[in-house]
């Protein structure tokens, strides 16, 4: 499972002191949301989330710990955002370790909403199914319906940049421009 391997990997990191934090996605207080999470201990580690509501660019972050060794979990797109960061000098060579994750694609969480129309109170994912609840309903959505549009559009899903690599490369779609 995708989620457990970045744990191993985060607290691996923290426990050979190669990293002095870890940022990556935690739960959310509200459904369809995960939350940057900033870990600094092993025993942390387990708090560390993935799935499809993960959609925060988490490079925008750096700048706050540019005297910091940084494992950063990272999805096709951030780890270019990082690049074009270490490309302006932002921070030095061998500071950011980078956590690659194969991006299934991020859930629009307005696109949802919009559709359900009612007070989503918890919200999961279920193979290629979104779950979503209230207080008098349950129901399964189609999560390829729900998508971002540059999510969709796509090209460069495997972060290649990445230190390591959790999970299977994704095939990468031909550019539609």
């Amino acid at each position: 499972m995708i989620e457990q391997k970045i744990r191993e990997i985060a607290k691996e990191l923290l426990l050979k002191k190669a990293v002095d934090l870890i940022i990556g996605f935690g739960e959310g207080s509200l459904p369809l949301r995960a939350t940057p999470l900033f870990i600094r201990t092993p025993e942390e580690t387990d708090r560390l989330i993935w799935n499809s509501f993960c959609e925060n660019n988490l490079a925008t972050y750096l700048h706050k710990f540019n005297r910091f060794k940084v494992g950063l979990v990272v999805k096709g797109c951030d780890a270019r955002s990082v690049i074009a960061l270490y490309l302006e000098k932002r921070f030095q060579s061998g500071q950011i370790f980078l956590i690659g994750v194969p991006c299934q694609r991020m859930v629009d969480r307005r696109k949802v909403k919009k559709a359900v129309r009612e007070e989503i109170l918890h919200a999961s994912e279920q193979g290629d199914s979104i779950i979503v609840e209230g207080d008098d309903f349950k129901l399964s959505l189609e999560r390829d319906d729900f998508l971002y549009p540059c999510c969709q559009a796509c090209t460069h899903r495997t972060p290649k940049q990445a230190n390591v690599l959790v999970g299977d490369p994704v095939e990468e779609s031909a550019s539609t421009e």
